[in-house]
C-alpha cells in the first residue's frame, strides 16, 4: 500500500495509460474469452458461443452476447469478458459546464489472461499464505533468524538462507515474509471520496443513498471548506459469513507553515508510510545494555555489554549512535540536573558521560522534540568500559547505561533512548532494569586485599580483540585457572574468504583438568556468568572480521599519501587472503631490497622491504610496476596519473606453503596537492583487525580474596577515632523516612 497525500482541491484526474488499456473490444461467436469462475475467481480460458455466455454471480444470470463488449463500471462482473472484473472505473462528478470525470488507478498493473502477460509478477495477486516474500524485502543478512523470530536461537529455518513462514503455525515467522508483513496484501486502496457539508445531502440514516455514495469510482472533493465531513471508501470485495479481513487506514494531518503549508504534512505521511512497510512498527530505542560493576576503594568500575550496537529498528535500520551513564544518590534521579522541553516540562536529566560513535553524526539533531534538540555526542568513539573514581566511600550510588540512536532527521524521527526503570517498592524492595545498578565503594578492612583475575594470552595467539573479566562480587572468587578457545571459519567476502569467528569455549584447567564449563557459545559482546566461575563474568569483545584498520595504520612522517591495504587480487586464480599479523614497510635507498618473481611480475631491485612486525621477520614480497618504469615504488607520476605501483605480501601458511596474503599500493582520497610520495626514511605501519581465531588461546588465573595479616598489622596504625561522631549526620546519608531519631 502507497500512502498518497493529495491536496483536496487537486483530487485525481484521467489516467491516460489506463483508458488506453481498457477500451471496447468485439467479441464475435468463435473468438476467445476469459470465463471467470465467481466462487473461486479462477480464470479459464473459453470461446464465445453464438447464444452467447451466461454469468453467475450473486445468484444472478447475467447473459453477454456476441458484438462490442464494454465494460459496465460498479456491477461487479467482467462484462467485457477480459478476465478482469470492472476495470476503467471513470465516474462523472459535477454538472454541467464544471462535470468532469475522474478515474481509479486500477489496471496499470494487470494480467493478460489470453497472453499470459503479467501472471509470473507476484506483485499483482499477493498473500500472506504463500510462503513466498511476494514484495521482495526479506533481507537475508537481517531477517534469516527462523520460525521463532528471534536470532541465534538455531530453531527451524535459522541461517538457511530462505524466507521461512510463520503461516499456518502458532509462531510469527521471520520478518518480512507472510504473517510478519503486511505489505504482503492485494490492495484495493481508496475507491472512493466524498467531501460535503455536515449531514447534508448523507445523512446517516440512508443506507442506501449512504452504498451509493460508497461505490467505488465516486471521487467528489469540489464541495471546498467549511463544516465538513469525509467519506471514504474501499470496494468491492469478497466476505463469506464468519470472515475477517483486516484494513489498514490512516488519516493524516499536520500543522500549517507560511511558505511551506503541507512540509509537516509531508512529514507525517513519510512516517506513517514507513510505520504501515515496517509492519506498524514504530520506531524504538536499542536494546537496554546489561551492566556489570566492580566496587573498589574510592573507585566504581562499570561494564556492559554491546547489545544494542547491532540492533534493527523497524523504521531506520541499523541506526545505533551511543551510551549514555547517569549517576545518582536518589533512586528518582533527582540530584541530577534537569532537562525540559520549551514549556518546562521534565523530558530527561542530564548524563554524567556520553560516548558516541566515530561515524560523522554528532552534536545536535536537526529534529526537535517539544523544542529540544538530542545531544547525539562528540564522536568520542565506543567503550563498554568506565570506571568513576569521584565517588565516596560507603555512599549508595545508582548508575544507568543508556543506548540511544541517531533516529532520521530526514524524515523527522527524534533520536530515541532506552529506558532506566527503577522503583522502591512500599516492602524496601527494588525493581530495576538490567542496565541500572546500585553499587557502594568501601574502604577494605584491615589487611584485606581483593580477589584478582589476570588474563594471559598463549603462545601462538594473535587476536587484539578485548577479553574483559569484571568481578561483581570480590569475597565469591575461587582460586581457579581456565582458558577461552574458539573456532573460526572463513566466509565469503565478494571476491575473497575471510576468517570470521565461529564460536567460544570456556575450559576449566585448574590443577591440569579439563572441564568444559561453556561450549561453543555465540554470545559474543555479552557480559556472560559462568556458575562455575563465581563473583566473575565474561565478556569477549571481538572484531568484526579480519580487516584492514586504516585507524591505527599511519606514516611516520607526515604529507605522505593515504595506505590503502586489501587482500591481494591478481586474477581470478590468484587471490589473497588476511593472515593475523601486522606489518611495516621501510622505504630506503633503490637496491636494499630484492621482489619475488610472480606471475608476469619478474623480480626486481626495489627501494623498500617488509617486515611481518607479529613475528618479528622480513617477509618476501611480489613488486607490480604500475607507474613509470623506474623500479623505485612510486604513484600518480605518469600517463592519467591515476595508478600506484602495487606491493603484494608473500608468506608462509600453516603448510610451510608460500602463498600471497596482502596488497599494498597508495590512495589519493583525501590528498592535496602539498602530498608527496614516501622516500627514504619513510616507514608505512599496517594495522589489522584481528578477531578470535581457532589459534587463539586466553588464560586466566583467578585468585579469592584474602587477608593479609603484616599488611593488617600496618592498616591498624591507620586508625583514627573521631568522637560524638553522630552529632550530626553527613551529607551522604540517605533521607531519613522517620519523623524523629535518626532512623
Amino acid at each position: 500500500m502507497e500512502i498518497m497525500v493529495i491536496p483536496v482541491m487537486t483530487m485525481v484526474h484521467t489516467i491516460w495509460k489506463m483508458i488506453c488499456d481498457f477500451t471496447s473490444r468485439t467479441v464475435n461467436a468463435g473468438d476467445d474469452i476469459i470465463a471467470i469462475n465467481y466462487n473461486t475467481f479462477e480464470r479459464t480460458q473459453s470461446t464465445m458461443s453464438a447464444e452467447g455466455f451466461t454469468i453467475t454471480y450473486l445468484k444472478r444470470d447475467t447473459t453477454i452476447f456476441p458484438g462490442e463488449l464494454i465494460e459496465i463500471p460498479q456491477n461487479l462482473i467482467d462484462d467485457n469478458l477480459n478476465g478482469i472484473i470492472d476495470e476503467n472505473n471513470g465516474r462523472l462528478v459535477g454538472s454541467d459546464e464544471n462535470a468532469y470525470f475522474v478515474y481509479l488507478n486500477v489496471g496499470l498493473k494487470y494480467i493478460d489472461y489470453f497472453t499470459g502477460n503479467g501472471s509470473g509478477n507476484p506483485m499483482i495477486d499477493e498473500r500472506r499464505d504463500d510462503g513466498i516474500d511476494n514484495n521482495n524485502d526479506w533481507n537475508p543478512l537481517t531477517d534469516d533468524v527462523g520460525l521463532d523470530g528471534l536470532a541465534d536461537t538455531g530453531d527451524e529455518g535459522e541461517g538457511d538462507g530462505v524466507p521461512t513462514s510463520g503461516f499456518g503455525t502458532d509462531r510469527p515467522g521471520e520478518p518480512n515474509i507472510d504473517k510478519t508483513d503486511i505489505d504482503e496484501s492485494d490492495q484495493i486502496g481508496l475507491t472512493s471520496f466524498i467531501l460535503f457539508d455536515v449531514h447534508t445531502p448523507y445523512q446517516l440514516y440512508n443506507d442506501e443513498r449512504l452504498w451509493s455514495a460508497l461505490e467505488p469510482g465516486y471521487l467528489d472533493q469540489t464541495f471546498g471548506y467549511g463544516n465538513t465531513d469525509i467519506m471514504m471508501g474501499s470496494a468491492y470485495f469478497p466476505l463469506a459469513p464468519d470472515e475477517i479481513k483486516q484494513l489498514s487506514l490512516v488519516l493524516l494531518f499536520g500543522s500549517y507553515s507560511a511558505g511551506q503549508p503541507t512540509a509537516d504534512l509531508v512529514r507525517n505521511k513519510i512516517g506513517a508510510q514507513a510505520a504501515y512497510r515496517a509492519n506498524y512498527q514504530f520506531a524504538k530505542a536499542p536494546p537496554k545494555p546489561t551492566v556489570s560493576y566492580t566496587a573498589e576503594d574510592g573507585k566504581i568500575t562499570l561494564y556492559w555489554d554491546d547489545i544494542a550496537e547491532s540492533a534493527n529498528d523497524p523504521l531506520t535500520g541499523k541506526d545505533f549512535e551511543g551510551y549514555r551513564i547517569y549517576r545518582s544518590t536518589d533512586p528518582g534521579w533527582k540530584d541530577m540536573e534537569v532537562i525540559t522541553d520549551a514549556y518546562g516540562v521534565e523530558l530527561t536529566r542530564l548524563p554524567m558521560v556520553q560516548f558516541d560513535l566515530v561515524n560523522g553524526i554528532s552534536g545536535l539533531s536537526q529534529t526537535a522534540y517539544g523544542g529540544v534538540q538530542f545531544n547525539l555526542g562528540d564522536e568520542t568513539g565506543i567503550v563498554h568500559k568506565w570506571v568513576d573514581s569521584t565517588v565516596v566511600n560507603g555512599r549508595d550510588y545508582w548508575y544507568a547505561v543508556t543506548s540511544y540512536d541517531h533516529g532520521a532527521d530526514s524524515i523527522g524521527i527524534y533520536p530515541t533512548e532506552c529506558s532506566k526503570y527503577l522503583a522502591i517498592k512500599t516492602d524496601g524492595s527494588i525493581e530495576r532494569d538490567e542496565n541500572v545498578v546500585l553499587v557502594r565503594a568501601e574502604a577494605p578492612s584491615a589487611g584485606f586485599t581483593n580477589a584478582s583475575v589476570d588474563v594471559v594470552w598463549q603462545e601462538g595467539s594473535t587476536s587484539n580483540a578485548s577479553v574483559v573479566l569484571p568481578i561483581e562480587n570480590s569475597t565469591s572468587v575461587q582460586d581457579g585457572i581456565y582458558q577461552i578457545v574458539f573456532e573460526d571459519t572463513l566466509v565469503r567476502d565478494r571476491l575473497w574468504d575471510i576468517p570470521y569467528t565461529k564460536n567460544f569455549s570456556v575450559i576449566d584447567v585448574t590443577n591440569g583438568g579439563h572441564t568444559v564449563l561453556i561450549d561453543k557459545s555465540t554470545d559474543f559482546g555479552e557480559l556472560v556468568a559462568v556458575p562455575e566461575i563465581p563473583g566473575i563474568k565474561i565478556m569477549l569483545e571481538n572484531k568484526a572480521s579480519m580487516n584492514f584498520n586504516a585507524d591505527s595504520s599511519s606514516w611516520n612522517n607526515t604529507g605522505i599519501y593515504n595506505i590503502s591495504v586489501r587482500p591481494a587480487y591478481i586474477s581470478t586464480n590468484l587471490k589473497g587472503t588476511f593472515l593475523p599479523a601486522d606489518y611495516r614497510i621501510e622505504f630506503g635507498s633503490p637496491g636494499m631490497a630484492t621482489s619475488t618473481a610472480l606471475g608476469d611480475f619478474e623480480s626486481s631491485s626495489v627501494n623498500f622491504k617488509v617486515i611481518n612486525t607479529t613475528h618479528d621477520e622480513e617477509i618476501e614480497f611480489a613488486f607490480q610496476k604500475r607507474d613509470g618504469e623506474d623500479p623505485v615504488f612510486s604513484a600518480f607520476t605518469s600517463g592519467s596519473g591515476t595508478s600506484s605501483d602495487r606491493i603484494y605480501f608473500l608468506e608462509k601458511n600453516e603448510n610451510d606453503s608460500l602463498i600471497v596474503t596482502i596488497q599494498f599500493e597508495l590512495s589519493r582520497s583525501g590528498s592535496d596537492s602539498t602530498t608527496r610520495l614516501p622516500a627514504e626514511g619513510d616507514i608505512a605501519t599496517i594495522k589489522l583487525d584481528k578477531p578470535f581465531l581457532s589459534n587463539d588461546v586466553a588464560e586466566f588465573t583467578t585468585k579469592s580474596a584474602h587477608i593479609d595479616n603484616d599488611k593488617a598489622e600496618t592498616d591498624l596504625d591507620n586508625i583514627k577515632v573521631v568522637p560524638n561522631p553522630y552529632i550530626v549526620s553527613n551529607s551522604w546519608e540517605p533521607m531519613n523516612p522517620y519523623s524523629s531519631g535518626r532512623g
